[in-house]
């Protein structure tokens, strides 16, 4: 427990800290909830591209370490609206907190999730181990992203905690920082509101779900989509008269890199054409003569978000190249992991009435809007010609519910 919560304090500080210096520099004055994620993938750049350094990742832990201490330097004195920021978010990080802790509670210790569900751990603690001691690995020769693993190690040599409470530790603080990124979209409601919203926003069932099976990059990934979709939103709002407002997305850009591979920018480009669509739109509708004079101002900054994109990336290339002949990108091999096949997308509209979200439910299981509400069941018309189906008795929507059915 201890070992859990130590490493999950460790990430939550080391991303706060780096996250907003780097947001800091970017030219942001005050406090941002974009931090968070902004320094979680700082985190797992730096880590990654000195785990490999002599020392079995004690360098990593070193570099951190004097990284915060430099962070937290800089922004002593020149950061405004700190205490703002520490009123509104512990409440929400406390919550947090005691909702990542439920699965644990259930299961009656502190460790892997999902073990029974998700064998995937084992390769993750083998690769970090041989990360660690220098030596190579299959998931290493593939070029399957590492970052994350990088972390751990990172914890597990400044900590002493091992691997397995450094991966338990990483995936509750991803369960914390998301909520609290989240604050982001709902500053202007008041405080219970926003910190209710934030955390069903963090908290969402797939995410609790994820977490709950033991898996960690889904939920680092989707961190960092919503940071990046927040990021430029704000793009356009607080940080629009700056000249470097699109790093912090770049930043998480390569964040994704290094937990994701190349799948991971796939789905942050798909959020930039969203973005840049509805922007257009938005700015014909209002001003036609001006779309065109708003995207040559956009040109510059755009441009200096990519170059840091394409800086930090580059020692990956190589590795990405190699990762896109993974064996689950193959049409002729296993392709859908650990999937028996296609999922259905209604899965997405809220809780999968099935004993595995792999599987489709059967006759006359109870809509997800029944599970949350607890309903005992769904009227059914009945005739002389139908009968009712047969509904199984509901369970209410939470993290360990979440975790037991998956």
């Amino acid at each position: 427990m201890i070992g859990t919560y130590g490493a999950a304090v460790a990430v939550c500080v080391a991303a706060l800290a780096l996250g907003q210096a780097a947001v800091t520099l970017c030219g942001v004055r005050g406090w941002s909830w974009l931090s968070p994620a902004v320094g979680l993938a700082v985190l797992g750049a730096i880590c990654w591209g000195t785990v490999r350094l002599p020392g079995e990742g004690v360098v990593s832990a070193v570099v951190v370490l004097v990284l915060v201490v430099a962070a937290v330097i800089l922004l002593w004195g020149r950061l405004e609206g700190g205490l703002e920021a520490l009123r509104d978010g512990w409440p929400v990080a406390l919550a947090a907190l005691v909702a990542a802790s439920l699965p644990f509670a259930v299961e009656g210790h502190f460790g892997i999730l999902g073990t029974s569900f998700n064998p995937d751990m084992s390769q993750h603690l083998l690769a970090a181990d041989r990360l660690a001691a220098g030596q190579g690995s299959e998931l290493l020769h593939q070029g399957y992203p590492l970052g994350p693993h990088a972390v751990v190690v990172a914890l597990n040599k400044g900590l002493g905690i091992g691997l397995v409470h450094g991966f338990s530790g990483l995936t509750v603080a991803v369960a914390v920082l998301a909520p609290l990124t989240a604050l982001a979209a709902f500053r202007e409601l008041p405080w219970v509101a926003r910190s209710a919203c934030a955390l069903v926003v963090g908290l969402a069932y797939l995410v609790a779900s994820y977490f709950a099976q033991g898996a960690f990059k889904e939920t680092i990934e989707v961190l960092f989509v919503l940071a990046f979709a927040l990021s430029l939103r704000e793009s356009t709002r607080g940080w629009a008269a700056l000249p470097l407002r699109f790093v912090p997305a770049a930043l998480l850009a390569v964040g994704a890199v290094y937990v994701y591979s190349f799948p991971g920018l796939l789905w942050l480009l798909g959020t930039v054409v969203v973005w840049a669509l509805v922007e257009a739109v938005v700015g014909w509708v209002r001003d036609r003569d001006g779309v065109r004079s708003v995207a040559a101002k956009l040109a510059k900054p755009i441009g200096s978000a990519v170059l840091v994109l394409v800086v930090l990336v580059a020692p990956e290339i190589g590795r990405m190249i190699d990762f896109h002949k993974f064996e689950t990108f193959d049409p002729n091999g296993p392709g859908l992991g650990n999937l028996f096949g296609q999922i259905s997308p209604f899965e997405a509209l809220g809780i999968w009435p099935s004993g595995d979200f792999r599987l489709a439910p059967g006759d006359g299981a109870v809509p997800a809007a029944g599970y949350y509400l607890g309903a005992p069941g769904v009227p059914w018309p009945t005739t002389s010609r139908s009968k009712p189906p047969i509904t199984p008795r509901p369970r209410i929507s939470t993290l360990t519910s979440g975790g037991s059915r998956i």
